[in-house]
């Protein structure tokens, strides 16, 4: 005769003599917060931490109901147990609400490898009205997963944090899937992975935030992902909204982070910004905002690879891409569009580092007979970096003046085989490069 799992557990723990008020919780293999013995609230108001954490100390599956308000936490959610899971019926319907300041996160892991998961919840950080980042309440984070390998995070929504998701430490082997996150300092936060950590339809935006705290949230000290040490770090279908999109460092033991990042958005603000790492890119797309002084791409350092990308111009103020220092950048097979705007795609400052910069099978699309004052790729800055470039092409300039390459020194440079209709070019006396331009 088979027996059911709930019937089973009912009869055990009758036996052991639980108390019949308890059992409402359990018999699902689950404990409901709402139920005895725990009773939480969820009504905004009442402190639910202790109820929650009693809940979790079981070492069951927990489970937060929906509700119309959210459950109001004082203190620490801590996990404990390993591979244990938190869930509830969506990001907006099962929220937890933080209001106070305290130590180790609003949900933190304890439990070692493998770490907890949560699915399907919402923790939300009350902020004042205010356009400064700086005033904003500096709470933990709103997950604490530091030192914690192979967690899971799916379907969660973070919104009004100051760190998002704070996965510093040996990280490694955690996959994070469908995760919307507004953090005024940093979204998701890594540095010390000695695995691959997984990144699926991660969004950055201003989610619960009013327009005026959405200022703040442009603000470009605002990182949606702070990259340090990640020994292999995969970003799929991400959209990126925040004051800077990424930004890779050389992290903990001074060990620079190895990323793939793939379908992938940087709209609006600031792209990416690389100072160390070796990072790969394909099928991307930046956005920039032509009234605010915001780049696609700032390197002082390390190693990028973009394809089959599309950009659009932002403000003339700045270049597009801005690279300088020892820097290795590879573009190709890209799609940027200028329009009417006066602006230059990328400007190369080598400050005494040694470096390269490749450029190949890209269209540059501008408005015909339009002046354009700014020089589209700009290679200044004395020797250090050299650039390979053929295969790119920009519009017929039609009338007005225009200037598709100025480059400002003879480095051993190949710039051939490219296409720029009615274009100047300023090249130097070859001695040691070459430039010809069809």
């Amino acid at each position: 005769m088979k027996v059911h799992l709930a019937a089973f557990l009912l009869t055990s723990m009758l036996l052991l003599g639980v108390p019949s008020a308890a059992l409402a919780a359990v018999t699902d293999g689950s404990v409901d917060v709402t139920q005895p013995p725990y009773n939480a609230k969820g009504d905004a108001t009442t402190d639910d931490t202790s109820a929650i954490n009693a809940a979790l100390a079981s070492g069951h599956t927990v489970y937060l109901p929906a509700t119309s308000a959210c459950y109001h936490t004082k203190a620490a959610l801590v996990m404990s147990t390993k591979d244990q899971l938190m869930y509830g019926d969506g990001r907006t319907r099962s929220r937890i609400c933080v209001s106070s300041t305290f130590d180790g996160g609003a949900i933190k892991f304890t439990s070692g490898e493998p770490g907890p998961e949560l699915r399907d919840l919402g923790i939300t950080f009350a902020q004042p009205d205010v356009s400064s980042r700086n005033s904003m309440t500096h709470y933990q984070p709103a997950v604490y997963a530091r030192a914690t390998p192979r967690f899971k995070i799916q379907r969660l929504r973070i919104s009004g944090a100051w760190v998002g998701l704070d996965m510093t430490g040996n990280s490694g082997g955690a996959v994070v899937d469908d995760l919307e996150v507004s953090a005024f300092d940093k979204g998701i936060w890594v540095d010390g992975s000695e695995d691959t950590v997984r990144f699926g339809q991660v969004h950055v935006w201003n989610f619960d935030l009013t327009k005026t705290q959405t200022e703040a949230f442009a603000d470009p000290c605002t990182v949606g992902f702070y990259i340090g040490r990640c020994d292999d770090c995969t970003i799929v279908g991400a959209v990126m909204l925040s004051g800077t999109g990424m930004k890779f460092f050389a992290g903990a033991g001074g060990i620079a982070p190895f990323a793939l990042i793939s379908n992938t958005g940087f709209d609006t603000y600031n792209g990416v910004n690389i100072s160390a790492g070796n990072i790969q890119m394909a099928s991307v797309y930046f956005t920039l905002l032509p009234s605010v002084p915001v780049q696609a791409i700032v390197m002082t350092g390390g190693s990028l690879d973009v394809s089959s990308f599309w950009a659009l111009a932002g403000p003339s103020s700045l270049p597009m891409i801005q690279v300088s220092g020892n820097v290795n950048l590879n573009m190709s097979n890209g799609h940027i569009q200028f329009g009417r705007q006066n602006a230059t795609f990328l400007s190369s400052q080598s400050k005494g580092g040694v470096g390269h910069i490749g450029l190949s099978n890209n269209y540059f699309e501008l408005a015909p007979n339009v002046a354009h004052s700014k020089p589209l790729i700009v290679i200044n800055g004395g020797p250090g970096i050299r650039v390979q470039a053929y295969g790119n092409q920009v519009s017929d300039k039609g009338t007005g003046a225009g200037t598709f390459w100025s480059v400002g020194y003879d480095d051993f440079h190949h710039i051939v085989d490219n296409s720029s209709v009615g274009w100047s070019n300023s090249f130097p006396n070859a001695v040691n490069g070459v430039y010809q331009n069809n």
